[in-house]
């Protein structure tokens, strides 16, 4: 019986040390436990910011995206309007050199009219120069006939008396 106690005794000494290591084991257990869950709820809450900051990123990628899109369309109408501009900047160009084109030739014309007209302007005065002269001429000539004649009838009368064939010779 004796015997029977003490190895009852040892046996409950084993089992009381493997109760303890047991219970050593579910504290660390426990502990690891506890360590673990407090690391997923801190891992949980980090993967919820992370997903709100996802969320956050995707809305404002999207929202960059939008910005995009319309900077790339205004760029697009930005580009046409420069080319139309240049288009019609080339057109202005070519007929503002048109324009010059005509007006030089215009000015040239001009002066070649001013020139004919001053040309005619003289052409005009030495007209009214030479039809003066001519009358001045003309009158002088009258004058130089009427005298002529004066002198012819003068010389007629006064060779009458000395030659009375006088009045029929021409002179």
């Amino acid at each position: 019986m004796t015997m029977k106690m003490d190895s009852q005794n040892r046996e409950l000494n084993e089992k009381m040390l493997l109760l303890k290591a047991l219970k050593d084991e579910l504290q660390s257990k426990e502990k690891t436990f506890n360590e673990v869950s407090l690391s997923l709820v801190e891992k949980t809450q980090e993967l919820k910011k992370t997903e709100q900051h996802l969320t956050d990123t995707k809305g404002s990628l999207l929202l960059t995206k939008k910005v995009l899109t319309k900077t790339k369309r205004r760029y697009k109408e930005k580009k046409q309007l420069v080319a139309s501009h240049m288009k019609t900047e080339e057109t202005l160009t070519t007929q503002a050199h048109k324009i010059l084109t005509v007006a030089d030739l215009a000015t040239n014309e001009t002066k070649q009219l001013h020139g004919t007209i001053e040309r005619r302007r003289c052409l005009h005065q030495f007209k009214d120069r030479m039809q003066d002269n001519l009358e001045v001429i003309g009158g002088s000539l009258s004058l130089y006939l009427e005298q002529q004649a004066a002198s012819k009838q003068h010389l007629s009368q006064e060779l009458v008396p000395v030659c009375p064939y006088a009045n029929t010779v021409q002179l």
